[in-house]
């Protein structure tokens, strides 16, 4: 096996643990907002076990990575991936951990997540999911095009979190005794809106490693 061939194997394998490591975040985003949504408590622990993996998970990935970059000297286009498959990585941990946060409002809103929201919390579990799997398919075959599709579908999730807090605010306004419990579910739908963030960072990163002066390039 050539050197070259022997690196692109080695990048090759670090994009499966990165996908790996993806799949296994939006998992949880599919669960915690369920979690909510129905207040699901039992799968609390589970969440927590789930989230420290992802976390060790991040670390083993960075390390590998960084040894990738002091054993072989990459330079340029490959240089520019693999600090930002660090980035990424972090994204996805973040994530995570928004994901585990998200689960998490259920125990403080204690069962009285708004029947009439919940459709709306499903909705907006899912427009931030898939942006955050597009974001990730980005990095698997980054594709320019597809940069736009995740911006839009961040836009959207944030105009979900608009409708919803409007709503609850109305709520708020309508019912002042429950505004613990409205807040907190508040804070539930502004978590998604940050897993829009983070895929909208991932956008960013792998944008500066494809298209460092502007146009679009290839690996």
């Amino acid at each position: 096996m050539s050197l070259r061939a022997h690196f692109d194997e080695r990048i090759a394998q670090l994009r499966r643990q990165v996908a790996e490591m993806g799949a296994r975040t939006l998992d949880m985003l599919r669960d915690a907002v369920e979690v909510v949504a129905r207040n699901d408590l039992s799968q609390l622990d589970r969440l927590k076990q789930e989230e420290t993996d992802i976390d060790r998970r991040e670390n083993e990935i960075v390390r590998e990575t960084v040894v990738l970059i002091m054993q072989e000297s990459p330079v340029a286009s490959d240089l520019r991936f693999l600090t930002a498959t660090l980035g990424v990585v972090g994204e996805i941990e973040s994530t995570a951990d928004i994901a585990l946060k998200l689960a998490r409002c259920s125990r403080e809103i204690g069962g009285n997540f708004p029947i009439e929201l919940r459709l709306n919390l499903q909705r907006m579990g899912e427009l931030a999911r898939r942006a955050f799997s597009e974001a990730l398919r980005l990095y698997g075959d980054y594709e320019s095009g597809l940069v736009n599709d995740i911006e839009d579908l961040e836009r959207e999730t944030d105009r979900a979190y608009a409708e919803a807090r409007s709503v609850l605010l109305e709520m708020l306004r309508e019912n002042p005794s429950n505004a613990a419990i409205l807040l907190r579910c508040l804070d539930a739908f502004h978590k998604l809106e940050h897993v829009g963030d983070r895929a909208h960072e991932i956008c960013g990163r792998l944008r500066s490693a494809h298209e460092p002066a502007g146009g679009p390039q290839t690996l």
